[in-house]
């Protein structure tokens, strides 16, 4: 895996591993090529990318480990600037469930939405619209 980031130390890589905060500089095709180092302003090659780890973006917060040759990306950091310009996205192509007590919010990939709780209480502050074939209240 070919790949470059920035590190964020005012020290470059030494032999001994050292773990660093880089900005994801360059993704090709799904691959992270290349990280970014603030201090330095070089891209340090990627030789590998920790198991787990979700598809990473250019400007990503990650966290790596400099080893002779480049840099480990071992995680992904929460980057609060841009969690706030984005909407969360969850993906599942089985569907998804959330489930807390016996609440439970059911989304099938067919389409289907089923809510199920002791209680729904809907508070909007303009027009709330049901549309469907057929709408049964009771």
């Amino acid at each position: 895996m070919n790949a470059l980031a920035f590190v964020d130390t005012s020290h470059p890589p030494q032999d001994a591993p050292t773990r660093h905060v880089a900005r994801v500089a360059k993704v090709n095709a799904g691959t992270l090529t290349a990280a970014l180092h603030p201090c330095w302003q070089t891209e340090l090659p990627v030789l590998a990318c920790a198991a787990g780890l979700p598809p990473l973006s250019e400007g990503d917060l990650v966290m790596v480990e400099t080893v002779s040759g480049g840099v480990v990306v071992t995680r992904l950091l929460r980057n609060t600037a841009s969690a706030q310009d984005a909407p969360l996205v969850i993906d599942h192509p089985q569907g998804i469930v959330l489930r807390v007590g016996n609440t439970e919010l059911t989304i099938t990939p067919e389409g289907a939405i089923t809510l199920n709780g002791q209680s729904l209480a809907l508070d909007a502050a303009a027009e709330v619209a049901l549309r469907g074939a057929a709408i049964r209240l009771n």
